[in-house]
């Protein structure tokens, strides 16, 4: 079925196959206003430069197919667990379709896809380690749309599952987002977040935060945060998930440079809404 969105310069509702003009060859769509483009291109190609290796990078080719399973790191295990987590939702012998929000290099928009699911993948970055350009790695069809995370809601469709994928931390305006998503829901469907960091005490990461920040600024003019944002939890910021209707899980410590800083002091959760 054809995807319905608001136009990114008119604001009237239209079908993807309108927007070729905001097609990239690498396989997404950009949809974004044409003043977050121009700050977004500065943003990316900044980042590209101070991040000299991803931790998310993929080492040969033939490994992006069987992601998360054909990798073997800390990283990626933790994102098996999170597919144990997603296949509750996914096999049903129904064919659902699904958001994936934060979909990074693609790896689980490829994998719902192949289980036959219709999927849409939306994320900021648009290199091939990190983001939307990884769609020419895989062989399965979905569609891509390069948007910021918290404006979702132009998206005109409603969905089964909607994943955020191991980024509600970082996204802008986040309980909003959180309440627009659960209007895109159709009825019993789910609104899974998965990759939760949660801490007891947050003054190490916010003044880690800010020393990259400052870092980043200095080199390249730009925060390196794209929009305020947190990027990560505390406890009360769980209650404020329950109290919005999510069941949360906690599972184990969060990504490497959590475990070196915090080590015990970092739980990894999981949130679930059903509608």
């Amino acid at each position: 079925m054809p995807t319905k969105l608001l136009h990114p310069l008119r604001e009237n509702p239209c079908l993807v196959s309108e927007l070729n003009e905001f097609y990239d060859a690498k396989g997404y769509y950009r949809i974004l206003s044409k003043e977050d483009e121009g700050r977004l291109e500065h943003f990316l190609q900044s980042f590209a430069s101070f991040q000299s290796h991803s931790p998310m990078a993929i080492p040969a080719a033939e490994i992006y197919d069987g992601l998360p399973f054909s990798m073997h790191t800390a990283l990626w295990k933790e994102r098996q667990s999170d597919v144990k987590l997603l296949r509750k939702f996914v096999d049903r012998g129904k064919k659902l379709k699904i958001l994936d929000v934060g979909a990074t290099n693609l790896w689980l928009s490829n994998y719902l896809t192949k289980l036959g699911h219709e999927v849409v993948a939306v994320d900021i970055f648009s290199d091939s380690q990190n983001g939307l350009s990884a769609y020419k790695m895989y062989n399965t069809h979905f569609l891509c749309l390069q948007m910021l995370p918290h404006e979702i809601d132009r998206i005109k469709e409603q969905f089964d599952l909607i994943v955020f994928n191991r980024c509600w931390p970082y996204v802008f305006q986040r309980v909003e987002t959180l309440k627009n998503a659960k209007q895109m829901l159709n009825e019993k469907g789910a609104l899974v977040l998965t990759g939760l960091p949660v801490l007891k005490d947050a003054g190490r990461i916010l003044a880690f935060r800010k020393s990259l920040d400052d870092l980043f600024l200095k080199k390249y003019g730009v925060s390196l945060f794209f929009y305020p944002q947190k990027g990560f939890l505390e406890y009360n910021d769980l209650e404020e998930l329950k109290s919005l209707g999510f069941q949360m899980k906690a599972n184990y410590p969060y990504q490497w440079f959590y475990k070196y800083l915090f080590r015990k002091r970092t739980r990894l959760f999981s949130g679930v809404y059903l509608k």
